[in-house]
Formats: structure tokens, C-alpha cells, sequence
């Protein structure tokens, strides 16, 4: 997504959750309308799962999981909105 299209994306005003778990084909766009609607919506931030890596058979490789995502939408946040975690490891 270039500044220009995210300048003018119009989000859907209806959208009022951004729910973030794992994503295998998150995107740079998917991160921008992400942000865009915790920002211009002021959408709930709800996390179905914080887990930052997943082991892998290789200990020296664990793989980014759910919650780099979330991380990554976070950061996009002026205020560092923090979400709602309702998955493991919490309740």
C-alpha cells in the first residue's frame, strides 16, 4: 500500500474490532488497514493469542507466531494501544 492509497483508504465505518491472531499471509497493506481502523474507528484491539515465537524441531529456530502480529499492529498505534489478549495463555 502506498502513502497515497493509505491517505485515501476509506474504512468501513461499521468495522468496530480489529481481532489479530496468526496470520500466515499477513501483509505491509494488511498492517496499514489494521492501523487505520484503531485509529480513525477507534476499534476494539483484541488479540486471540500473544505467543511471540512457536518451537520448531530445531531449538535454535523458533518461528514468529500470533503475537509478533499483534506487536507489529501495536506499534502503528500513537499510544501504543495494547489489546485485549482472549486466548492462551490467558482466559
Amino acid at each position: 500500500m502506498s502513502t497515497d492509497e493509505f491517505t485515501s483508504f476509506e474504512p468501513d465505518k461499521e468495522v468496530k474490532a480489529v481481532v489479530v491472531g496468526v496470520h500466515y499471509e499477513f501483509t505491509f497493506r494488511t498492517l496499514c488497514i489494521a492501523s487505520l481502523y484503531l485509529q480513525l474507528n477507534e476499534a476494539k484491539f483484541i488479540a486471540t493469542n500473544a505467543d511471540k515465537v512457536f518451537p520448531t524441531k530445531d531449538p535454535k529456530r523458533k518461528c514468529p507466531a500470533g503475537g509478533s502480529i499483534v506487536a507489529a499492529i501495536a506499534s502503528q498505534c500513537a499510544d501504543y494501544t495494547a489489546p485485549l489478549v482472549m486466548g492462551k495463555p490467558n482466559p
